[in-house]
Order: C-alpha cells, then structure tokens, then sequence
C-alpha cells in the first residue's frame, strides 16, 4: 500500500512540475514583418521555425479598414508592392488553418517624398535577412527532464497495473 502512495505522490508531483516548467506552445505561430526601401514596401512571412510562408494570402488596409490591394507569397515568403503616398498600412497575413498575423506599417516609415495615392504589386524581391521573430530553437533541458518523467511515470503504472505471474 506504501508503493501505490508513493507512486501517486510521484505522479502528482511530476504533474505540477511539467505544467509549471514548460512555457506556451507556439510552435506554428506565423510572423510578417514589412519593411520600406525607396519606393517599395517589402513583407515577410515565415512561421517561428523560420520556414517561409509559401503562397500565404496577404492583404493591405488602410487604418479605416479600407482593402487597398492583396497578393500572394513567393517560394520565400515574400511579397512587395509600390506605394505612391506614404501612409499607415495594416499588412494581413493569412497562411491558412487559422495562422494568421499582422503588420501595422507607420507613414513614418516611409521615406520624406510622398507620391499621389495609388498602390500596385511588383514581383518577387531580394530577402531581407535578420527580421524579428522568435526561432525555433527545439526542447530545452525543463521540457526534456519533464519528458523523461513522464515515460517514466507511464511505465511504472504499467508495471504496477500489469498482472503478475506466479510460478
């Protein structure tokens, strides 16, 4: 009978500490970044694994709400359009399956010439590297300790719930 409290003090512990240690899941959180160079806007779009958002749906508002223009991803994940009048933009990203992110572009961002209001879409662009966002780095020692618990939690009620042979 000691065992079995020993076994559940065990589980209960192993439990607490694997809830408390491990930080939120995002793995497949998706990120868009913009950026402007002259008179281009530049996003892009990658998941926290630092993958590219391949054909991701992205669209541009103005603050009002307004759909100013929409486009697709490129094999790297991005996606530029000419501006003609320096604005705030809210940039959409949505790479399907619920992952969606958001971008709020400032008007000072923008270069000191302005051009009359117009946007338009312009072809695959060079890779800006070093954008923000959080990597993928894989399980730390919390998640790999609270793993190895866990198997062995898992087999020790296994073993304790298996029958016995009696020879």
């Amino acid at each position: 009978m000691a065992i079995v409290r020993i076994l559940w003090l065990f589980i209960f512990v192993q439990l607490a500490l694997g809830s408390w240690s491990c930080p939120g899941a995002d793995a497949h959180r998706v990120y868009v970044f913009a950026w402007v160079e002259g008179e281009t806007v530049f996003t892009e779009s990658y998941f926290s694994s630092r993958s590219p958002v391949v054909h991701g749906k992205i669209q541009v508002f103005d603050l009002s709400g307004q759909k100013l223009l929409e486009g697709t991803t490129d094999s790297k994940g991005m996606f530029s359009f000419n501006y003609k009048k320096a604005m705030d933009l809210k940039i959409v990203l949505d790479a399907g399956m619920g992952h969606r992110a958001e971008y709020v572009l400032r008007a000072s961002e923008f270069p000191e010439k302005e051009r009359e209001n117009n946007l338009s879409t312009q072809p695959e662009s060079p890779r800006r590297g070093g954008a923000p966002g959080k990597q993928e780095t894989g399980p730390g020692i919390p998640e790999i300790l609270v793993g190895l618990g866990l198997i062995f939690v898992i087999m020790a009620v296994a073993m304790y719930l298996w029958p016995k042979r009696r020879t």
